[in-house]
Protein backbone atom coordinates (compact mmCIF):
# COMPACT_ATOMS: atom_id res chain seq x y z
CA UNK A 1 0.00 0.00 0.00
CA UNK A 2 1.54 3.45 -0.97
CA UNK A 3 1.99 6.55 1.28
CA UNK A 4 -0.85 8.22 -0.79
CA UNK A 5 -3.74 5.75 -0.26
CA UNK A 6 -2.27 5.29 3.63
CA UNK A 7 -3.30 9.12 3.88
CA UNK A 8 -6.56 9.00 1.75
CA UNK A 9 -7.74 5.91 4.31
CA UNK A 10 -6.52 8.16 6.93
CA UNK A 11 -8.54 10.85 5.06
CA UNK A 12 -11.80 8.93 5.56
CA UNK A 13 -11.51 7.48 8.79
CA UNK A 14 -11.46 11.19 10.00
CA UNK A 15 -14.65 12.14 8.12
CA UNK A 16 -16.51 9.10 9.73
CA UNK A 17 -14.84 10.21 12.99
CA UNK A 18 -16.19 13.13 12.82
CA UNK A 19 -19.50 12.46 12.11
CA UNK A 20 -20.10 9.63 14.96
CA UNK A 21 -18.66 11.98 17.15
CA UNK A 22 -21.19 14.82 16.56
CA UNK A 23 -22.22 15.43 19.84
CA UNK A 24 -18.43 16.44 20.91
CA UNK A 25 -17.52 19.86 21.38
CA UNK A 26 -15.27 21.32 18.55
CA UNK A 27 -12.13 21.69 21.19
CA UNK A 28 -12.93 17.45 21.64
CA UNK A 29 -13.02 16.75 18.17
CA UNK A 30 -9.73 19.29 17.54
CA UNK A 31 -7.88 17.18 20.04
CA UNK A 32 -8.94 14.14 18.61
CA UNK A 33 -8.02 14.96 14.88
CA UNK A 34 -4.88 16.57 15.75
CA UNK A 35 -3.70 12.70 17.25
CA UNK A 36 -4.59 11.52 14.13
CA UNK A 37 -2.70 14.01 12.35
CA UNK A 38 0.41 14.08 14.23
CA UNK A 39 0.30 10.04 13.63
CA UNK A 40 -0.21 10.60 9.68
CA UNK A 41 2.70 13.13 10.06
CA UNK A 42 5.10 10.71 11.32
CA UNK A 43 4.01 8.22 8.50
CA UNK A 44 4.79 10.50 5.81
CA UNK A 45 8.09 11.91 7.75
CA UNK A 46 9.45 8.10 8.14
CA UNK A 47 8.26 7.25 4.79
CA UNK A 48 10.48 10.02 3.00
CA UNK A 49 13.38 8.99 5.54
CA UNK A 50 13.33 5.91 4.26
CA UNK A 51 12.70 6.96 0.64
CA UNK A 52 15.80 9.04 1.28
CA UNK A 53 18.16 6.80 2.47
CA UNK A 54 17.29 4.19 -0.38
CA UNK A 55 18.06 6.54 -2.99
CA UNK A 56 21.57 7.31 -1.21
CA UNK A 57 22.20 3.99 -0.77
CA UNK A 58 21.67 3.25 -4.93
CA UNK A 59 23.29 5.95 -5.89
CA UNK A 60 20.31 7.51 -7.21
CA UNK A 61 20.83 11.00 -5.84
CA UNK A 62 23.42 12.51 -3.47
CA UNK A 63 23.71 14.67 -0.63
CA UNK A 64 24.79 17.28 -2.87
CA UNK A 65 21.80 17.67 -4.21
CA UNK A 66 19.17 17.03 -1.55
CA UNK A 67 17.55 20.49 -1.04
CA UNK A 68 13.63 21.25 0.93
CA UNK A 69 12.33 22.20 -2.53
CA UNK A 70 13.18 18.39 -3.61
CA UNK A 71 12.60 16.33 -0.88
CA UNK A 72 9.15 18.44 0.82
CA UNK A 73 6.37 17.16 -0.59
CA UNK A 74 2.44 17.96 -0.42
CA UNK A 75 0.14 15.07 -0.08
CA UNK A 76 -3.23 15.43 -1.22
CA UNK A 77 -4.54 13.03 1.35
CA UNK A 78 -2.23 14.43 4.07
CA UNK A 79 -4.16 17.91 3.37
CA UNK A 80 -7.48 16.81 3.26
CA UNK A 81 -6.51 15.01 6.42
CA UNK A 82 -5.59 18.35 8.37
CA UNK A 83 -9.14 20.31 6.18
CA UNK A 84 -11.38 17.82 7.93
CA UNK A 85 -10.36 19.22 11.35
CA UNK A 86 -11.34 22.47 10.74
CA UNK A 87 -14.27 24.61 11.67
CA UNK A 88 -15.15 25.41 8.05
CA UNK A 89 -15.26 21.51 7.19
CA UNK A 90 -18.43 21.02 9.19
CA UNK A 91 -20.34 23.70 6.28
CA UNK A 92 -19.27 21.79 3.17
CA UNK A 93 -22.11 20.03 1.21
CA UNK A 94 -19.51 18.82 -1.13
CA UNK A 95 -18.57 15.14 0.04
CA UNK A 96 -15.24 13.48 1.01
CA UNK A 97 -15.04 11.70 -1.53
CA UNK A 98 -16.16 14.81 -3.84
CA UNK A 99 -13.53 16.78 -2.04
CA UNK A 100 -10.76 14.18 -3.09
CA UNK A 101 -12.25 14.12 -6.51
CA UNK A 102 -11.28 17.89 -6.65
CA UNK A 103 -7.76 17.54 -4.96
CA UNK A 104 -6.67 14.64 -6.69
CA UNK A 105 -6.70 16.66 -10.28
CA UNK A 106 -5.64 20.07 -8.73
CA UNK A 107 -3.10 18.54 -7.17
CA UNK A 108 -1.19 19.95 -4.27
CA UNK A 109 2.11 22.17 -4.12
CA UNK A 110 3.21 24.20 -0.99
CA UNK A 111 5.52 26.54 -3.22
CA UNK A 112 3.34 28.77 -5.80
CA UNK A 113 3.56 28.35 -9.34
CA UNK A 114 2.59 29.80 -12.62
CA UNK A 115 -0.31 27.30 -14.31
CA UNK A 116 -1.11 26.79 -17.70
CA UNK A 117 -2.90 30.26 -17.88
CA UNK A 118 0.17 31.86 -16.19
CA UNK A 119 -2.28 32.51 -12.95
CA UNK A 120 -0.08 32.37 -9.43
CA UNK A 121 -1.36 29.28 -7.45
CA UNK A 122 -0.51 27.13 -4.84
CA UNK A 123 -2.18 24.88 -2.34
CA UNK A 124 -4.79 22.79 -3.87
CA UNK A 125 -5.73 24.80 -7.01
CA UNK A 126 -5.53 28.25 -5.03
CA UNK A 127 -5.14 31.52 -6.87
CA UNK A 128 -6.26 33.91 -4.18
CA UNK A 129 -3.76 35.97 -1.89
CA UNK A 130 -0.84 34.34 -3.52
CA UNK A 131 2.77 35.59 -2.97
CA UNK A 132 4.86 34.41 -5.69
CA UNK A 133 8.08 32.67 -3.85
CA UNK A 134 6.43 32.52 -0.35
CA UNK A 135 5.96 28.84 0.44
CA UNK A 136 2.86 28.08 2.01
CA UNK A 137 1.93 25.40 5.10
CA UNK A 138 0.03 22.55 4.74
CA UNK A 139 -2.39 23.80 6.95
CA UNK A 140 -2.69 27.10 5.12
CA UNK A 141 -3.18 24.81 1.54
CA UNK A 142 -6.15 22.96 3.51
CA UNK A 143 -7.78 26.55 4.86
CA UNK A 144 -7.83 27.51 1.37
CA UNK A 145 -9.09 24.73 0.03
CA UNK A 146 -12.01 24.73 2.36
CA UNK A 147 -12.58 28.38 1.79
CA UNK A 148 -12.56 28.13 -2.22
CA UNK A 149 -15.34 25.03 -2.16
CA UNK A 150 -17.26 27.06 0.24
CA UNK A 151 -17.04 29.54 -2.40
CA UNK A 152 -17.92 27.61 -5.22
CA UNK A 153 -20.57 25.92 -3.43
CA UNK A 154 -22.40 29.40 -2.52
CA UNK A 155 -22.14 30.56 -6.03
CA UNK A 156 -23.79 27.52 -7.12
CA UNK A 157 -26.59 27.72 -4.74
CA UNK A 158 -27.35 31.02 -7.10
CA UNK A 159 -28.16 29.03 -9.90
CA UNK A 160 -29.18 25.48 -8.90
CA UNK A 161 -32.82 25.92 -8.01
CA UNK A 162 -33.61 21.85 -7.03
CA UNK A 163 -32.37 19.66 -4.63
CA UNK A 164 -29.34 17.46 -5.99
CA UNK A 165 -28.49 14.14 -5.77
CA UNK A 166 -25.12 14.32 -3.63
CA UNK A 167 -22.63 11.89 -6.36
CA UNK A 168 -23.89 14.69 -9.15
CA UNK A 169 -23.32 17.63 -7.18
CA UNK A 170 -19.80 16.77 -6.37
CA UNK A 171 -19.20 16.16 -9.97
CA UNK A 172 -21.14 19.65 -10.43
CA UNK A 173 -18.59 21.24 -8.15
CA UNK A 174 -15.43 19.58 -9.03
CA UNK A 175 -16.59 21.21 -12.71
CA UNK A 176 -17.69 24.71 -11.30
CA UNK A 177 -14.01 24.97 -9.19
CA UNK A 178 -12.28 24.04 -12.23
CA UNK A 179 -13.91 26.31 -14.70
CA UNK A 180 -15.23 28.40 -12.88
CA UNK A 181 -18.54 29.50 -11.10
CA UNK A 182 -19.95 31.66 -14.18
CA UNK A 183 -18.84 28.86 -16.87
CA UNK A 184 -20.73 26.45 -14.93
CA UNK A 185 -24.08 28.32 -13.48
CA UNK A 186 -24.29 29.33 -17.77
CA UNK A 187 -24.11 25.44 -18.95
CA UNK A 188 -26.10 22.88 -20.46
CA UNK A 189 -25.59 21.06 -17.59
CA UNK A 190 -26.77 23.49 -14.55
CA UNK A 191 -30.04 23.75 -16.78
CA UNK A 192 -30.43 20.00 -16.88
CA UNK A 193 -29.63 19.97 -13.26
CA UNK A 194 -32.64 22.53 -12.76
CA UNK A 195 -35.16 20.16 -14.88
CA UNK A 196 -33.83 17.36 -12.87
CA UNK A 197 -32.29 15.40 -15.98
CA UNK A 198 -29.76 13.96 -13.93
CA UNK A 199 -28.43 11.63 -16.65
CA UNK A 200 -28.46 13.99 -19.41
CA UNK A 201 -26.46 16.58 -17.03
CA UNK A 202 -23.75 14.20 -16.34
CA UNK A 203 -22.97 13.60 -19.78
CA UNK A 204 -22.43 17.34 -20.99
CA UNK A 205 -19.41 16.79 -18.35
CA UNK A 206 -17.16 15.66 -21.35
CA UNK A 207 -17.97 18.82 -23.39
CA UNK A 208 -15.24 20.49 -21.30
CA UNK A 209 -12.35 18.66 -22.23
CA UNK A 210 -10.91 22.17 -24.15
CA UNK A 211 -8.42 24.50 -23.55
CA UNK A 212 -8.23 27.73 -26.20
CA UNK A 213 -9.71 25.50 -28.29
CA UNK A 214 -7.57 22.31 -27.90
CA UNK A 215 -8.59 19.30 -26.64
CA UNK A 216 -6.47 18.62 -23.30
CA UNK A 217 -5.97 15.06 -21.73
CA UNK A 218 -5.29 15.88 -18.91
CA UNK A 219 -9.44 17.79 -18.47
CA UNK A 220 -10.30 14.27 -20.23
CA UNK A 221 -9.38 12.24 -17.67
CA UNK A 222 -10.90 14.46 -15.12
CA UNK A 223 -14.32 14.50 -16.57
CA UNK A 224 -14.09 10.86 -17.20
CA UNK A 225 -13.66 10.30 -13.78
CA UNK A 226 -16.36 12.96 -12.55
CA UNK A 227 -18.34 11.53 -15.12
CA UNK A 228 -18.44 7.93 -13.64
CA UNK A 229 -18.79 9.82 -10.41
CA UNK A 230 -21.97 11.43 -11.30
CA UNK A 231 -23.84 8.79 -13.29
CA UNK A 232 -23.87 7.01 -10.06
CA UNK A 233 -26.26 9.07 -7.95
CA UNK A 234 -28.12 9.68 -11.62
Amino acid sequence: MTLERISAFITYCIAVLLAWMGDLSLKDVSTVGGVLIGVLMLAINWYYKHKTYQLLRGGKITQGNMNPSTVKRCLVGAVLAIAATLPGFQQLHTSVEGLKLIADYEGCRLKPYQCDAGVWTDGIGNTSGVVPGKTITERQAAGSFITNVLRVEKALGRCVLVSVPQNVYDALVSLAFNVGTGNACGSTMVKFINQKRWRDACYQLPRWVYVKGVFNPGLDNRRARELSWCLKGA
